[in-house]
């Protein structure tokens, strides 16, 4: 069951970024302009959080303040990826989530709260989401399956965060 649902997201993801991201400004140029604070990690004047992207693994902050962020998403790898938060109810961590998604045909635990994210952008471009985070543990994780089928966070894309 947990395959049909990270399947129907990547898909979304793709299908929703194709049109976002033709009216885009070049994403280069946008991550030049961004002050040093937010090149990699949170910059707390914007509240945002600038991610980079490659196969397999996430350049983020460690943690953040709660509250409206923005997720800069950076696609440095040759693949699609994007960012799925997950908010790690009752005291999960992300090695309970790797556990729990070993099985592709098991639904998501309950306490796995999928909360949204950017989506996947071409590579060497960008991608926004916001998001109202309360504080807690979250991962962050990529389920975008292409090319070899299996998602990314079966691949080590996946990423603790802690929102305060």
């Amino acid at each position: 069951m947990y395959r049909p649902i990270a399947l129907a997201v990547a898909t979304i993801a793709l299908c929703a970024c194709s049109q976002k991201e033709a009216g885009k400004p070049d994403s280069a140029a946008v991550a030049q302009s961004a002050t040093p604070a937010a090149a990699h990690g949170f910059d707390p004047a914007t509240h945002t959080a600038t991610v980079h992207a490659k196969d397999f693994s996430f350049d983020a902050p460690d943690s953040l303040p709660g509250g409206w962020t923005t997720f800069h998403l950076i696609n440095d790898g040759p693949n699609f990826h994007h960012i799925q938060l997950v908010r790690l109810d009752s005291g999960k961590t992300v090695q309970d989530l790797g556990a729990a998604m070993k099985d592709p045909n098991a639904p998501p635990p309950r306490w796995a709260v999928f909360v949204g994210g950017p989506n996947a952008p071409s590579p060497g471009s960008a991608s926004d989401a916001t998001l109202n985070l309360q504080p807690g543990n979250y991962a962050l994780i990529c389920v975008v399956d292409i090319p070899a089928h299996v998602p990314h966070a079966a691949k080590g894309m996946v990423r603790p965060l802690t929102v305060t």
